[in-house]
């Protein structure tokens, strides 16, 4: 997602640490500006029920100045300015 209006830029992201067997699963939020990208934060949904991966983030959104992320488990509300966890809606 690129979100012109305020420079916001949403990519999904996985990463895996061989050494330590640590997934990290999310999306990178981004402020993209004329002269530097800067880093907002990263999104992660609550993974599966006593698991210890977050679930993958499939899309994001903006509606009505929100940034809103999909995943399998759930819907995520977040801060366009600093992607900080708003509100949560798990699909049950």
């Amino acid at each position: 997602l690129y979100w012109p209006q305020t420079g916001l830029l949403v990519v999904p992201l996985n990463t895996y640490k061989s050494q330590s067997n640590d997934q990290k699963s999310g999306a990178l939020a981004l402020k993209v500006t004329d002269g530097a990208i800067t880093e907002l934060g990263f999104i992660e949904h609550p993974g599966e029920a006593g698991s210890m991966y977050s679930s993958a983030i499939r899309r994001s959104l903006v509606i009505n100045g929100t940034l809103w992320t999909v995943s399998s488990r759930g819907l995520m509300a977040s801060d366009m300015g600093n992607a900080t966890n708003q509100a949560w809606l798990p699909f049950n």
